[in-house]
């Protein structure tokens, strides 16, 4: 179906991270509406809280607690993208600051499925990541029995995979990360027009060249800012290049780092820590020659739009290798900032995503498409969780009390709060 010339027939909900700022996570209900408006399908967000981002082009989500509440007729459920299957609390402040840290997560993938099977619509997974393995006999029942209800499962890499139980009765795909879809959504030409306008508002000069930096504090390892502001200031020279300062998860705390940075470089830059939309930050990275940094996302629009880049993969996330080895890029991969910024050489040829990569994503779309058509989702795996479900119903008082038990467990086992992102 087309909506060149009807109206949106139905609406889906999304489930992710897209209430607080990390650029990654916030770019997938826009990739989401894009691909899935030509099938007549209207997207929206729905995330722990309600909390906009203040970007222009960022989908405000309803909270997960006024989605499972709703008497709206969604017509199905996506979940994901982003690294959020998992059960543990976060350190996210935001979360915290809302009493839902505990069970935020929980909420993103096993409350969508429940709400979809009470409403019988289907459910389908967006390519999301999972943080680790689960506990086989703490969680193992409940996490198999969410993923044999959905209609369609995708993961985004093989490491969220064999994560998963292997007793599932479901098929698990691997889907590259949507992302990668990024020029369908905004086109190179007109990304080079919004980065020379954002540059000029920075305070940088128009026609210069770029060099894209995202430096997450965490991912200096035993490096000091002053030792990697002096590794940048000679690249900068060298490849003659204006360093933009990115702050792609604000969330964590990337523009706080990328201020304190600026204040020990000495060659021209801009400290871009207040975009005015996700087109704009994309735009700087896609207007680049070279990207540098620790944030998978910011990589991924790179190589999406042809630019050299080189990601730092500390800590070692098993996402961060996931995706490079789908994509052939694993030569990409830096395990420290002093091996990253030594490997700048100029003139590289501009990557390419393989094209069976780009087909598999299209065919990932297509497949959600498919599953989204479906008016009469399979029930015998549904009947599964529900049963599941009432039996810890049964123990438990209240929903929130289910999903509290269930990170508590898991936290038990790693008692170290995550802060989860794309």
């Amino acid at each position: 179906m087309s909506t060149a010339d009807s109206e949106i027939a139905r609406r889906i909900v999304i489930y992710g991270t897209f209430d607080v700022f990390n650029y990654g996570d916030l770019l997938f209900p826009l990739i989401a509406r894009e691909r899935l408006k030509p099938h007549g399908v209207e997207v929206v967000p729905v995330s722990p809280t309600a909390a906009a981002v203040t970007l222009a082009d960022a989908m405000r989500p309803l909270a997960v607690d006024e989605a499972l509440g709703s008497t709206a007729a969604w017509n199905g459920a996506m979940i994901g993208g982003g690294n959020i299957v998992h059960c543990e609390a976060t350190g996210l402040a935001a979360y915290k600051a809302a009493n839902v840290d505990a069970s935020a997560y929980a909420g993103l993938w096993i409350g969508a499925t429940l709400d979809a099977v009470l409403r019988d619509v289907p459910v389908v997974w967006n390519a999301p990541g999972v943080m680790r393995k689960f506990d086989p006999e703490r969680s193992g029942p409940l996490v198999s029995a969410v993923v044999d209800a959905a209609d369609y499962v995708s993961v985004r890499d093989s490491y969220s995979r064999d994560c998963l139980p292997p007793e599932l009765e479901a098929p698990v795909e691997i889907s590259p990360d949507t992302a990668l879809g990024l020029p369908r959504l905004w086109p190179r030409d007109e990304l080079h027009r919004v980065a020379r306008m954002a540059v000029a508002r920075s305070g940088g000069s128009p026609d210069a060249g770029l060099l894209a930096l995202h430096v997450k504090s965490r991912s200096l390892g035993d490096m000091s800012i002053e030792a990697l502001a002096r590794k940048v200031d000679e690249i900068a020279r060298r490849r003659d290049e204006l360093v933009v300062l990115l702050a792609l998860g604000p969330c964590h705390g990337d523009d706080v780092f990328a201020r304190s940075l600026s204040g020990h470089l000495t060659v021209p830059h801009v400290v871009f820590d207040q975009p005015r939309s996700l087109q704009e930050i994309a735009a700087m990275i896609a207007a680049s020659r070279l990207y540098l940094g620790a944030s998978l996302h910011g990589y991924i629009t790179a190589l999406a739009y042809g630019v050299p880049a080189r990601l730092v993969t500390v800590p070692r996330l098993g996402k961060f290798n996931g995706f490079l080895s789908q994509v052939g890029r694993l030569e990409d991969a830096c395990g420290n900032w002093a091996e990253a910024c030594e490997r700048t050489e100029s003139g590289e040829v501009s990557p390419v995503a393989p094209a069976d990569t780009l087909d598999r994503l299209e065919a990932h779309w297509d497949r959600v498409a498919a599953a989204l058509n479906r008016s009469h989702p399979p029930r015998h795996a549904r009947d599964r969780l529900l049963r599941y479900a009432a039996r810890q119903m049964m123990k438990r008082s209240t929903w929130d009390e289910m999903f509290q038990a269930i990170a508590g467990s898991v936290a038990r086992e790693r008692p170290t709060a995550v802060q989860s992102g794309a």
